[in-house]
């Protein structure tokens, strides 16, 4: 017996007896009352749904609910709310004296922790939330952590609407594209907290290890509301992981066939009123040249990663949470003979960057019915880069510093059936290039908002979320988001939401290049870019029996970007940032089915999507296949996992609006559970599908003291054996 069903047998055992009559027509009047099951504390705004006399109502502030006019005898009544785990009983009401009828509902964040978000703040369950939401929860990363435990980029690759472009064989610095729009337009959050963009955007977010996170929450399409104005094609929150009172040890060890090495720790534990998380990781990657053109296609690298967090509890109903994260990373890319000192000239570029992150998280429970939360959080991020063409030792080129801090004060309250979310946050952008090498100059921006959310759970089946945010930039002026999100369940597998609301964007100019001399700061007379964008889906989950379990999944998605930002030059030595002619849309779909057989399952998905820039003649975003075809299937018992996968991507185009070839990309894993530590084999890109091989233009070109350096639209590294052990206390 499942542990809902055993659940409802007991309440339905323990509830009550009865209530009482107040007429002798057989009409009855009764009092409910909704408790916390863990502390006793009443619960407001807990819906309660009669269907036998289609009566459906919330419980008062205090957690009463008082009905006249029941019928005598046996029925069925339903109680929900948001975070709660429903419970459904059969209630037996007669005439006479009666007591209040008492319900006991167990928190969904207790029993159901795996599907629990943060992301919209009101710790709904994944599925009765209106908005759309993807959550790769501390399972998934587990096993990303045995199979490419450097980075999140490749699971999230596996996501249909996701795609992963590397941009720069310097750095190798990888970018997310959604819904085909251009990685800028897509929202990073660690914890909750905006703080990647402009020149440390694309370097570190991806590089987050696995074994660090709780879950990833992805949100496809415009979310503005709590977040800001960049969320315009989607948002992806990296949530890092949490003590729990046992003691946890995880430890990976990693080697690739490309000359790769990695090992990581994670260690936790809660005690009465401290806890503590720390990890620490480190990766060395020695320069690979793939396909004999002399050039290290993939960089020598070395990171270092340091993320300890201390959470204190104050106060039975305050918490405070503390955070501290370093990353180091060098790069080192260049033509092989000069990495090895086989020759004196030749192009060589050394990369440095490190960043670092002070969080810090205040939660206080004011009643029952009402949360305050203050968070905070400042990074500095410093990136030097040195080219050399000799062996003299020259100025670097570049040593730019950024900072960004982030500051937040909301509160969280019940009110019916409602669920008010409002707040306050204060960003600001400060950047310094360091020295002549780039024509950008310092700048410091900051932009206040103010926002609003309300969960409205109208009924069991119906709830409504509406949103609205002001923000105010203290160059490029205002902008008011509203949002609004539906979700609806007309029967028990069937669940139904469509969401629409605005966006934003103001411009920076290392959004949209690497740092270049060539590159000018951004004028202010620009227009913001600003969007409108609808999201629609229509979900269908069934369990066939006690070993068959399918889910099947129909979304439709639309974007529409005015005044998009683009390099504009009349002189190749003086690129300014401009807004340019023409508006961007994108409108897709997106198909998945997965079915589940005990310890088999099966994944097939299907994304159609087309994006382009509305000219005379229309064109098209470059870097996103336009169909994309996936499967999986999978085996996990509780010694082996094994699988395969594929994707098959096609109709891709280019920024000349050539045609790319299709290519299909495959991997396969299995591991297998030594008691407490897991061996791995696993094999990516196994169709060994690179752009060397898809193309006769090679990825680097021209001289070996000036090298120019084609766009990347497909897989530069071949086949990829890794083998990991991990440990687990």
């Amino acid at each position: 017996m499942s542990p809902n069903r055993l659940q409802l047998v007991v309440i339905s055992a323990l509830s009550f007896s009865l209530c009482f009559a107040t007429k002798a027509s057989a009409q009855i009047s009764c009092t409910f009352a909704v408790v916390d099951a863990a502390d006793g504390n009443p619960l407001p705004g807990a819906v309660i749904e009669i269907p036998a006399i289609t009566y459906v109502n919330a419980t008062d502030d205090n957690g009463y609910l008082h009905v006249t006019q029941l019928p005598s005898g046996k029925f069925s009544l339903h109680c929900s709310m948001i975070s709660y785990q429903p419970l459904d009983t059969i209630i037996q009401l007669q005439h006479g004296a009666g007591d209040t009828v008492v319900f006991s509902m167990y928190s969904a964040l207790e029993h159901l922790e795996e599907v629990n978000i943060s992301s919209t703040r009101t710790n709904a369950r994944i599925e009765d939330d209106p908005t759309r939401i993807e959550v790769l929860g501390l399972e998934e990363m587990g096993e990303e952590s045995t199979l490419v435990p450097t980075g999140i980029g490749s699971i999230l690759g596996d996501l249909a609407i996701i795609t992963i472009q590397r941009t720069s064989v310097s750095t190798g610095n990888d970018e997310i594209r959604m819904a085909g729009m251009d990685p800028r337009y897509t929202q990073m959050l660690r914890d909750g907290l905006p703080l990647y963009s402009g020149a440390s955007g694309g370097l570190g977010a991806l590089d987050i290890p696995p074994l660090d996170l709780q879950q990833v929450e992805v949100i496809k399409g415009s979310n503005s509301t709590l977040y800001g104005g960049g969320a315009i094609a989607g948002l992806i929150n990296f949530v890092s992981r949490k003590p729990t009172k046992d003691l946890v040890i995880d430890g990976v060890l990693n080697m690739t066939s490309l000359l790769g090495s990695h090992a990581s720790v994670f260690s936790g534990k809660q005690f009465e009123q401290l806890g503590y998380t720390c990890f620490a990781a480190a990766t060395i990657n020695q320069p690979v040249n793939v396909k004999s053109d002399n050039y290290s296609i993939i960089p020598q690298e070395q990171q270092f990663i340091v993320h300890p967090r201390i959470f204190y509890t104050l106060h039975e109903s305050t918490k405070l949470d503390v955070g501290f994260q370093w990353n180091h990373d060098k790069l080192n890319s260049g033509f092989m003979d000069r990495a090895y000192h086989l020759q004196e000239g030749g192009y060589y570029a050394y990369n440095i960057a490190d960043r670092f992150v002070e969080d810090i998280t205040i939660t206080h429970k004011w009643n029952a019915k009402s949360t305050l939360t203050f968070k905070s959080a400042l990074s500095t991020f410093s990136r030097t880069q040195d080219v050399h063409t000799t062996d003299t030792l020259a100025t670097p080129f570049f040593s730019l510093q950024e900072m960004n801090g982030y500051t937040e004060l909301s509160n969280a309250f019940h009110w019916g059936s409602h669920t008010f979310l409002a707040g306050y946050n204060f960003l600001f952008e400060q950047f310094d290039p360091g020295n002549e090498g780039l024509q950008l100059s310092k700048t410091a921006q900051y932009t206040q908002g103010i926002f609003l959310q309300d969960d409205w759970h109208i009924s069991e089946k119906f709830t409504c979320e509406i949103g609205l945010r002001g923000d105010v930039h203290s160059v490029y002026g205002s902008a008011v988001l509203p949002r609004i999100a539906l979700f609806y369940k007309p029967a028990k597998d069937w669940s139904c939401r469509i969401s629409g609301g605005s966006g934003y964007k103001t411009p920076n100019a290392l959004d949209l290049s690497e740092p270049a001399k060539q590159l000018v700061t951004p004028v202010t007379s620009l227009h913001l870019e600003r969007s409108e964008g609808v999201n629609a889906d229509v979900n269908f989950h069934r369990l066939l029996n006690d070993h068959i379990s399918l889910e099947c999944n129909q979304a439709l998605y639309y974007i529409m970007l005015q005044h998009p930002y683009a390099l504009q030059t009349d002189d190749p030595e003086n690129y300014v940032v401009v807004n340019d002619a023409g508006d961007v849309t994108s409108i897709g779909s997106d198909t998945y089915i997965r079915l589940e057989i005990d310890e088999i399952e099966c994944y097939l998905g299907y994304n159609h999507t087309i994006a382009q820039k509305q000219q005379a003649i229309n064109i098209y975003l470059p870097f996103y296949p336009h169909d994309k075809l996936s499967g999986v299937l999978a085996y996990d018992n509780d010694t082996w996992r094994m699988g395969i996968e594929a994707s098959y991507q096609a109709n891709q185009y280019l920024s000349d609006q050539t045609k790319a070839p299709d290519y299909l990309f495959m991997a396969a894993m299995i591991s297998r559970s030594l008691g407490h530590f897991r061996l791995t084999l696993n094999g990516e890109n196994l169709t060994n599908a690179i752009q060397q091989n898809l193309t006769d233009i090679p990825i680097v070109s021209g001289s070996l003291l000036e090298p120019t350096f084609s766009d990347i639209w497909a897989p530069i590294e071949g086949i990829t054996i890794n083998a990991s052990l991990k440990y687990t206390f």
